[in-house]
């Protein structure tokens, strides 16, 4: 790389190094993974606590139809089991229909992308 400088010194060519560019590249890289593990990390936090509060809101706002369910004849167990399943259903509906607005993001921006670029 040295002689190829040193001959061409002297005329207007440039040379362009690719592995320094592809090593800046490795840095913005792990540099933007970490920052958006960080985010990914804070959003997961805040929906925990969103869905806490909302099961807890849930149930005690239910607290009469719980007593009413008991009355009927379910055990704690089953009831415990009841709003599990109440919280699981919220979740996958909520975690799928994330899946599908991201996908449709993310195709979007990739049609932008090459738009942009005349691909």
């Amino acid at each position: 790389m040295a002689d190829l400088t040193v001959a061409l010194n002297s005329s207007s060519a440039y040379i362009y190094d690719q592995y320094g560019a592809s090593a800046d590249m490795a840095k913005i890289t792990h540099k933007l993974n970490v920052t958006f593990d960080i985010i990914i990390g804070i959003t997961m936090m805040l929906c925990f606590f969103s869905l806490s509060a909302n099961m807890q809101t849930n149930i005690y706002e239910q607290k009469k139809e719980i007593g009413v369910l008991r009355a009927l004849g379910m055990t704690r167990v089953r009831v415990i089991l009841l709003f599990f399943y109440e919280a699981i259903v919220l979740v996958l509906s909520s975690s799928v229909l994330g899946i599908i607005t991201g996908v449709i993001v993310a195709q979007t921006m990739c049609l932008q992308q090459a738009i942009l670029n005349g691909t």
